[in-house]
């Protein structure tokens, strides 16, 4: 008996057909207008889109490593995982900028800015776990035992040539397990003075920011952990 940890020592219990693929685009547009010397609007939007795909072999954890020793095993089985994050965002700022000449103070310059932010975050995750043939389901719901399980004995190591590691290619037998489902939006409104006096010798910032934010949310676990 060797020691498993010496086998295959690249591979871990994920399986090597294990993937995690992402997909994603990034959209920004920037635009200024300056209405007079003395004022300028400024609106900009940004807006990520990334997609997700995976496929594991779940029940890798040391707690779940069974048998006797040099006989030990993981009953693991295959999980896909599909998600969506979407993230907008829109910034609007007003700059009002004047000279102003102040008694016993002499000249300053004054910048006011007045600002809106708005931020929205939308995610979207699933699971999906292979069962068994013939599984009966309560209301979409099925019992934790139902699990499509293969022993992988450490021993074996996780190389691509270990019984049961591989990818089995039952692509129907798959079942949401998890829905998750999120969003986040956040309003925000400010303003700032930017001032100057003594030809720049002394600065002064002040600000206020006030921020809304909204959280819906939403979980649905499939599973029915107590064995019937």
């Amino acid at each position: 008996y060797r020691p498993w940890t010496d086998f295959n020592s690249l591979y871990s219990a994920h399986g090597p057909d294990k993937y995690n693929d992402r997909v994603g685009d990034i959209v920004t547009l920037d635009l200024t207008h300056k209405f007079t010397d003395d004022l300028q609007f400024k609106v900009a939007f940004n807006r990520e889109d990334d997609y997700r795909k995976a496929l594991t072999l779940e029940g890798f954890s040391g707690s779940r490593v069974v048998g006797p020793v040099g006989g030990e095993y993981i009953n693991a089985h295959w999980q896909k995982i599909s998600g969506r994050t979407v993230a907008n965002a829109l910034k609007a700022t007003l700059l009002w900028e004047k000279d102003v000449n102040l008694p016993l103070i002499g000249q300053s310059r004054h910048n006011l800015l007045l600002g809106y932010d708005w931020d929205q975050l939308r995610k979207n995750n699933r699971t999906y776990d292979q069962l068994k043939t013939g599984t009966t389901f309560y209301d979409g719901n099925f019992y934790s035992t139902q699990f499509l399980k293969e022993p992988l004995y450490l021993a074996n190591g996780f190389g691509p040539s270990a019984p049961n590691v591989r990818y089995n290619g039952l692509d129907n037998q798959f079942q949401l397990r998890t829905a998750a489902a999120s969003e986040v939006v956040t309003d925000g409104f400010w303003a700032a003075l930017q001032s100057q006096f003594f030809n720049g010798r002394l600065r002064s910032l002040a600000g206020i920011r006030y921020d809304r934010v909204n959280i819906d949310h939403s979980y649905v676990d499939h599973v029915i952990s107590v064995a019937p």
